[in-house]
């Protein structure tokens, strides 16, 4: 008995291109069309504020009146959250009311 090959025989046609070569040709393809980027675009990356001072060089008084007014916005919010005296008064009289109520609950 003679040992016969027993495995069918496959046919493999080739791509035409390999997935690695697709990519590479399309990459290739955006880098035909890439996008020079304007000086504006430049500025606005690197500081937003820069192309404000070097479009309008004479506003100088409205940046340096909008220092000022968020300045004060913070001091008048840190005053705000100072307490009054009578917000001290009520919460010291609240707090030796709770300290009362509880002594003249432990004792029988």
């Amino acid at each position: 008995m003679t040992p016969t090959d027993t495995l069918r025989e496959i046919v493999i046609f080739p791509d035409s291109l390999l997935p690695v070569e697709r990519i590479i040709r399309e990459r290739q393809g955006q880098q035909k069309t890439i996008k020079v980027p304007s000086v504006s675009d430049i500025l606005n990356r690197i500081s937003p504020t820069l192309n404000d001072k070097i479009m309008h060089p004479f506003a100088f008084k409205q940046r340096k009146h909008d220092r000022r007014r968020k300045k004060h916005q913070q001091v008048l919010e840190e005053y705000s959250r100072v307490k009054t005296f009578d917000e001290l008064l009520r919460e010291a009289y609240e707090l030796q009311m709770l300290e009362d109520s509880l002594q003249r609950s432990r004792k029988p």
